[in-house]
């Protein structure tokens, strides 16, 4: 069996190395010019709307808590009306939808105030992080009034006063 043999020439070896060196140079400029993003995005998405997944999402629609949502509204409906609507408790598992419901129905019913022209305050407190009942009248306080800030101290009043 024979080994082929390489036929070159001694002349066309640098401009072969020629090629090979700007094309090498090429592709290294390319490198620098190119963004290092430009190919993240051209990937496909993973989440078609991430800050759904954000713990403030507050989605559109809730599906299979039409009664809940509907319940909750009549409960609010009075203060369209001017008058006190009835004490709302919320409990059940994590991970429900308790707060999301209640924020999107807080958003609705301040909508509808808005619309109707009526005056409607909703406060919204984490009740895990203020956790205590001056630390929630303190957050209603100042949801109602910056002014607040002077009157209300944070961490209370001295005994003395």
């Amino acid at each position: 069996m024979k080994r082929p043999r390489l036929i070159y020439s001694w002349h066309a070896i640098p401009k072969v190395l020629l090629v090979a060196e700007l094309l090498f140079m090429e592709k290294r400029q390319s490198s620098r010019n190119r963004n290092v993003f430009d190919s993240l995005m051209s990937e496909e998405r993973i989440f078609k709307n991430r800050e759904a997944l954000s713990s403030t999402f507050i989605p559109s629609e809730f599906p299979h808590r039409n009664n809940e949502i509907n319940d909750f509204a009549n409960i609010l409906k009075p203060a369209l009306y001017g008058a006190r609507p009835s004490n709302i408790l919320i409990y059940g598992q994590t991970g429900t939808g308790k707060t999301a419901v209640t924020k999107f129905i807080s958003d609705q019913i301040m909508q509808k105030a808005a619309k109707e022209n009526k005056k409607i305050h909703t406060a919204y407190i984490n009740c895990k992080q203020t956790n205590t009942p001056y630390g929630v009248l303190t957050n209603i306080g100042k949801t109602y009034s910056s002014e607040w800030e002077d009157v209300i101290p944070h961490a209370g009043w001295r005994i003395d006063k």
